[in-house]
């Protein structure tokens, strides 16, 4: 039974995860272009804005999602809900998923503040220190002897 809830459990954070970034665009009055899903580079909901000259908005709006999903980790962090292997492991793929150096809000938001709009990430020192910063988490995240081991 716990097979499906983790599917059921991702498309629920992914779904908060969107209305994240919908919220702030309706909030920071960015015109919203398309919410969807998109088959590149691997099947994902996105939610596309038209650019905004004011840069912070765009800020804002590309992270709203991953402050969102970083919420709620905090808040069930300290519920017995959370403690269900099949929760914890959802919120452990969706970080990881949000977090990827490859594509994610992230790698776009680096591409917008540099002027390169949604173009393909570009291995720079930043890329490398992302990377780099994505791979603790996983091993934060998942090892038994650090934060899985520490709750369970």
């Amino acid at each position: 039974m716990e097979l499906l809830l983790l599917p059921l459990t991702m498309l629920v954070l992914l779904f908060v995860h969107e209305s994240g970034h919908v919220g702030a665009a309706k909030l920071l009055g960015l015109r919203l272009t398309h919410v969807g899903i998109q088959s590149k580079p691997i099947p994902h909901p996105y939610v596309a804005i038209r650019w905004s000259p004011v840069r912070w908005k765009v800020l804002i709006f590309f992270f709203a999602g991953v402050a969102l999903t970083a919420l709620q980790f905090s808040l069930l962090l300290t519920t017995s809900f959370f403690h269900q292997p099949f929760v914890y492991f959802g919120f452990c793929a969706q970080l990881i998923l949000e977090t990827n150096p490859v594509y994610s809000d992230f790698t776009l938001a680096q591409q917008f503040v540099a002027g390169k709009g949604r173009t393909n990430n570009q291995y720079t020192w930043q890329w490398y220190l992302h990377l780099t910063l994505w791979l603790a988490l996983i091993v934060l995240l998942l090892s038994p002897r650090y934060l899985y081991g520490l709750l369970f």
